[in-house]
């Protein structure tokens, strides 16, 4: 009995992703095989129009509704698959491989995580999908690349030789990521040499393919730059789609001039700080770093995240999909404890996660409930503020982030007590046993 219940319990998982494989494949992807005149999703428009522009030699970097807003190399990629194809097909395998290894990743997750051994870990696993499904669904409608971006994120969490390699790739192409890749760099072992390192590798993906071109479109790296900083004014930052903590907060005082400044502040506060702190311990102690490397690296992986969806100037509301490594690092850390005992405070200090882990649950489901509907659009101020996804992202940084101090601390016990066991003690009142040149005399 007990075996065939384990057989049905790891069998939750791979059908929950089959089936929302299919759902997604059938619904995104194979619309455009079937009926090659079947509109393009806005994003993705946006890319092979970048890369068409460049076989037609005109600009790349021009004022639109849509305007292309990623790295030279990106638009030089998108050239080379429109000379080998058409763009309905390139649509078709652009959906399906960001379908393909979204799920693949989702899978490694619940693999990481251990998710297939209980019936609860697939509860978890059906649940973080559905809480997260508008986002899919919406970022699969425009087409855009954040899926593959979060699959290859993943990937480099679960492989530490290629972090800072897949980091910095991810970082040229969208650089408010930053977050993520300065916590996974300065929580390690010897963090600002990882840091300088994930700075070069990033300069490294943005200008040596460059060198392939000819000298006169090398300053499309600076028409880059000013394409980000044109493309974004004060009033498209505030849109309610728009959920990073500046954004909220200007758009709850209807001020917009307050972006910029509250952007380099909540990032001075969530960000910098955390990380020098985790920086200044990891330096002083590097024995204790190194041991937990291993088990805390997705700690500070999902805090990486956290900070990015309540710091990132261009925090959207699709970008829910990163809660999904974060309510698993979440149940690794409560998984001891007993699943049953998630929403359960215990003596200890247990209780203030608990209050923000039913904070974070509460405010995600009525962010989800209400999302893309017209009672939480912009004209609808107070709706729009009481529901926002900001308020999620907030309590899920504040939580991981107590769980990551509070694991570091367990770390460092355990390291000093095994220190002091394996030094050789003299109790007081009992000499060193004889050595065997003392038995020999004797």
């Amino acid at each position: 009995m007990n075996v065939a219940r384990k057989n049905i319990t790891r069998s939750v998982i791979p059908i929950v992703l089959s089936i929302i494989w299919i759902t997604l494949v059938s619904r995104f992807a194979l619309p455009h095989w079937v009926n090659p005149l079947s509109a393009l999703p806005p994003d993705l428009n946006t890319y092979l129009s970048a890369g068409q522009r460049l076989i037609d030699s005109q600009p790349l970097y021009i004022d639109a509704d849509a305007p292309y807003k990623y790295p030279p190399i990106f638009a030089y990629a998108m050239k080379v698959f429109l000379t080998h194809s058409t763009w309905p097909t390139i649509a078709f395998f652009w959906q399906m491989a960001s379908i393909t290894l979204f799920i693949f990743a989702l899978e490694q997750l619940a693999r990481k995580f251990d998710l297939q051994a209980s019936f609860k870990g697939g509860l978890l696993f059906f649940a973080s999908a559905l809480l997260t499904w508008n986002g899919t669904i919406e970022i699969l409608a425009y087409g855009q690349i954040d899926l593959m971006i979060f699959s290859l994120l993943v990937f480099a969490a679960l492989s530490p030789r290629f972090e800072l390699f897949v980091f910095g790739f991810c970082l040229a192409l969208k650089p408010q990521l930053m977050p993520i890749a300065i916590f996974c760099a300065m929580t390690k072992p010897r963090p600002f040499v990882r840091l300088a390192t994930l700075t070069g590798t990033t300069l490294c993906w943005l200008v040596l393919p460059m060198l392939w071109l000819p000298i006169s479109q090398w300053g499309q790296l600076a028409q880059w730059v000013d394409q980000l900083n044109r493309s974004s004014p004060n009033h498209f930052l505030v849109n309610a789609i728009n959920v990073s903590a500046a954004a909220y907060l200007s758009r709850t005082v209807q001020n917009e001039v307050l972006m910029v400044p509250l952007t380099a502040l909540f990032f001075v506060s969530f960000v910098a700080l955390p990380a020098c702190h985790f920086a200044f311990k990891t330096t002083v102690n590097t024995r204790i770093k190194t041991e937990a490397e291993t088990e805390n690296s997705f700690f500070t992986f999902s805090l990486g995240i956290a900070a990015t969806l309540l710091v990132s100037p261009l925090s959207w509301r699709w970008q829910v999909i990163y809660w999904i490594p974060c309510l698993f690092t979440i149940f690794g850390e409560f998984k001891p404890r007993g699943v049953t005992q998630l929403l359960r405070p215990g003596f200890d200090d247990s209780w203030l996660e608990t209050g923000l882990l039913t904070a974070f649950l509460t405010t995600a489901v009525l962010s989800q409930l209400g999302h893309g509907s017209a009672w939480l659009s912009i004209s609808n101020r107070y709706p729009s503020l009481v529901c926002s996804p900001f308020w999620p992202n907030l309590f899920l940084f504040i939580l991981i982030l107590k769980l990551a101090l509070k694991q570091r601390v367990r770390h460092s016990r355990q390291v000093l007590l095994k220190s002091r066991a394996d030094r050789p003690s003299v109790q007081e009142g009992h000499l060193p046993e004889p050595t065997c040149l003392a038995h020999q005399e004797q």
